[in-house]
């Protein structure tokens, strides 16, 4: 049972649609996908199969990489078998096994080394659908989401250039979701000298380029939201999460770079400094703390780093890049450190939308203000729904491949837009919502609401813990941070 899923997990898009359509593979896949999900993965495979053919014919070059959001690319151990990240009936127990060193560079035992194998299937809307579109062939590019994207920059440089001499030289295209697209640009700030002249059009789906407030939250107050993400909290403790440097990249930028701060304005996402490890004020050993700084000053350094680069961006690079943004749902906007009325500290979160300002607008994970790029405004688009699977919704793979092909985007220009009647109406969802969790039927697993589900009791708890360690919960294996 076990091996069918991990197969299936390692695999590529082409091999994971030859395996939903498998006999023997459906009862293991069902179980471990859910009915629902099995169901629209089988519809979609069946599309791949029969578009596939004609793609083949046309000799398609690979020329376009696909770089995925955090906890996005599947990871395995170096040494031992099965997906450390994730495969809950399998490694469960292993999801803590996943901490960083102080320096944040690799394991604190390399016997607890892990690498990159496959991009999460909840990724498959997007992969195997741009198969319809001619003369384009998916390059795939997981990386480590726990280490810096400073160290993950050679890797995508390589890719790049790899891919450009693959394709007879031409132009290699960069689509990435959420947290990839910091390391595109992280990557082009480091290697954009030598890349400049293999590059093509590049498009960011929401990807939080000043960082996101969930992810304070969460180093506040620790992973919550659908009972999924409640259990990746459990299996995934406070001490390993706080050393995960890839997570403190997607903190709120600090403020002067923030959009809205530059003009010394209060910041919009939090009442204190958080890359001062003293004023988050959590209850840590000295050691914790300082380790906890270290990671801070580092995540700060990148923000200005890139800042900075995007100011001496030259505009032809500029015009290359498109901005394909989500609104509609909430999110923790402003995470407030306050005095406890008794003893200690206490945390409050504004949770409420503002559909006209963009500090209080969002695709539940990322505001508006964040995905919104300086330079990037006559390329930017606006699209109502979910963070996690904006990628596999009809309407933005669509422009994104028109934005590709040099054609006019058709999504809305602005937030307001996409949330008017005529537009919001007609947004499809996810054609694969069961698996990237973007659909339910069962509320204690909806993603649009996870901000308003409160904490599991202990008898549920129960339950969810069986279900999960019995690959009874497919929504666990496809929790994502953001």
């Amino acid at each position: 049972m076990n091996d069918v899923f991990e197969r299936f997990l390692q695999a590529d898009s082409a091999g994971r649609a030859a395996l939903i359509q498998d006999s023997d593979a459906a009862e293991v896949l069902q179980q471990r996908l859910g009915a629902r999900g099995f169901e629209q993965f089988t519809q979609l495979a069946e599309r791949y199969r029969q578009s596939q053919a004609e793609h083949i014919a046309a000799g398609d070059p690979p020329n376009l990489i696909f770089v995925p959001g955090i906890m996005g690319s599947l990871l395995k151990p170096t040494i031992g078998a099965g997906i450390w990240w994730i495969d809950a009936a399998r490694t469960v127990k292993k999801i803590d096994s996943l901490g960083l060193n102080s320096s944040g560079t690799g394991p604190t035992d390399p016997k607890l080394e892990v690498v990159p194998c496959a991009l999460d299937p909840s990724y498959e809307g997007f992969l195997l659908n741009a198969y319809d579109f001619r003369g384009y062939t998916v390059v795939q590019h997981p990386y480590d989401w726990r280490k810096s994207l400073l160290h993950s920059t050679e890797d995508l440089a390589k890719k790049i250039e790899e891919t450009w001499a693959n394709n007879g030289n031409k132009p290699v295209h960069l689509v990435a979701h959420s947290m990839g697209g910091l390391l595109i640009r992280t990557t082009l700030m480091l290697h954009g000298e030598r890349l400049k002249s293999r590059l093509g059009r590049i498009v960011f789906i929401a990807t939080p380029h000043y960082g996101s407030n969930c992810i304070a939250y969460y180093l506040r107050e620790h992973i919550r939201g659908t009972w999924a993400m409640w259990g990746i909290g459990r299996y995934l403790s406070r001490t390993t999460f706080r050393s995960l440097w890839g997570v403190f990249n997607l903190l709120p930028a600090p403020s002067g770079i923030y959009p809205g701060t530059r003009d010394g304005a209060e910041h919009p996402c939090v009442n204190f400094d958080c890359y001062d490890a003293a004023q988050w004020r959590l209850k840590m050993t000295a050691v914790e703390l300082s380790n906890f700084q270290n990671a801070l000053t580092a995540a700060k350094e990148l923000h200005e780093r890139l800042f900075e680069f995007h100011q001496r961006m030259p505009s032809e690079l500029l015009d290359s890049m498109a901005v394909i943004a989500g609104v509609g749902h909430e999110m923790p906007f402003r995470v407030e450190v306050l005095d406890g009325r008794l003893y200690g500290t206490r945390t409050e979160v504004d949770f409420d939308r503002r559909p006209n300002d963009p500090h209080g607008e969002s695709d539940g994970s990322v505001s508006v203000a964040s995905a919104a790029l300086e330079g990037v405004s006559r390329h930017t688009r606006y699209v109502v729904g979910p963070h996690a699977s904006l990628p596999n919704q009809r309407e933005v793979y669509q422009d994104v491949f028109r934005f590709l092909n040099q054609e006019p985007m058709q999504l809305s220009t602005s937030a307001a837009g996409a949330l008017s009647g005529h537009l919001s109406t007609t947004a499809t969802p996810s054609e694969i919502g069961f698996v990237d969790q973007s659909a339910s039927t069962d509320p204690h697993h909806d993603l649009g609401n996870r901000w308003r589900i409160p904490e599991p009791t202990p008898d549920e708890w129960t339950t969810i813990q069986a279900d999960i360690e019995n690959g009874r919960m497919p929504q666990f294996d496809r929790a994502r941070i953001l």
